[in-house]
């Protein structure tokens, strides 16, 4: 991971203009984990927030995983869905202050294109010392944490206060003095099983008496669904594999707001109203073809967006009523 040149850590170089930027054509060696360092040592947190220190970092790491390439490529529904965000807006928010604060650049051609997004160093963090903030082991601040307490690996193998080796102890409660050679201890401890050919029989019956028990699971408990969720599955026609279809749905009204050419659905409550009008209109065109339709496979192949054909009377402008379709249940065979 981290591939590059030492010659350019991915500072900024200039404004946050996103038609303007290009990928830098080099990267230090682990450039994720450096600019994770900064943002923190920075207080960053402090400007921008959490979400778009979470964004930042989650992008670069994403960078680092393409070993610097180029830009990554995330919708926003994926990025909706993996970093948390309760709505679009708020991912917007978040985006825009990493925008603005100079720790990402993020280009989109138009609404319905994939956007990229790379990560930079602004120019007043590019100085910071992402060294570690404190040693891991030292007293006083003044000793590495991998030397403290060790005096030069000569004489103790643990931390210490004075940064001197000091001779094992004897244990206060045992009295027993810790082994200071290498092989066999000083002082072994006894063996609690001093018999080495144990009853097969008697043996047996207590291994399997010490085993815990599997607890079983309980088969009762049903999972419970969203009310919005509950309004879409009220108007669709196929009532199978419910878990699945709820698992797409709040992807499926993401991707409803991010369209453009959707007006009415502005936010997730009137996308919802959109996608069950929608729905209705489908469930009363549906043939033999899309009566086995799954709603997941409806919500995440986006058929909602599919085109309908009005039906209407030959010589009158009113519309044809359609029947609803329902799917044939199996006759049960009656045992005589």
């Amino acid at each position: 991971m981290g591939r590059g040149s030492p010659s350019d850590d991915g500072a900024c170089t200039g404004g946050v203009s996103m038609a303007k930027q290009t990928y830098p054509a080099y990267r230090k060696p682990y450039f994720a984990h450096r600019i994770t360092r900064i943002l923190f040592k920075s207080c960053a947190a402090l400007d921008i927030g959490h979400h778009a220190v979470h964004l930042i970092i989650y992008v670069a790491h994403t960078e680092d995983a393409a070993r610097y390439r180029g830009s990554v490529r995330f919708w926003n529904s994926q990025l909706l869905a993996t970093l948390g965000f309760s709505s679009p807006k708020q991912l917007n928010i978040a985006r825009q202050k990493a925008v603005d604060a100079g720790w990402l650049v993020y280009e989109r051609k138009h609404d319905r294109a994939v956007g990229h997004y790379w990560t930079q160093i602004p120019d007043e963090c590019a100085t910071v010392d992402d060294s570690p903030v404190e040693p891991s082991c030292s007293p006083d601040g003044t000793e590495s944490g991998t030397e403290s307490g060790t005096q030069k690996g000569k004489e103790s193998d643990s931390c210490s206060v004075t940064g001197k080796g000091s001779a094992p102890q004897p244990d206060p409660q045992t009295g027993s003095q810790p082994g200071t050679e290498k092989g066999a201890p000083s002082n072994p401890n006894p063996n609690p099983n001093p018999n080495p050919n144990p009853n097969p029989i008697t043996a047996s019956a207590d291994a399997g008496a010490s085993k815990p028990k599997k607890c079983k699971k309980d088969k009762t408990t049903s999972r419970t669904y969203s009310t919005d969720f509950d309004q879409f599955w009220a108007v669709y026609w196929n009532r199978r594999n419910k878990s699945s279809a709820a698992d797409a749905f709040p992807s499926a009204i993401a991707r409803i707001v991010d369209d453009s050419q959707i007006s009415r659905a502005t936010d997730a409550e009137s996308a919802l109203r959109w996608l069950v009008h929608r729905t209705r209109e489908y469930a009363r065109q549906v043939d033999d073809t899309t009566a086995k339709l799954h709603a997941s496979t409806y919500l995440n192949q986006d058929r909602f967006l599919d085109e309908l054909e009005p039906q209407q009377f030959a010589g009158s402008g009113r519309r044809e009523p359609v029947v609803q379709y329902t799917i044939p249940q199996k006759r049960r065979k009656v045992k005589g």
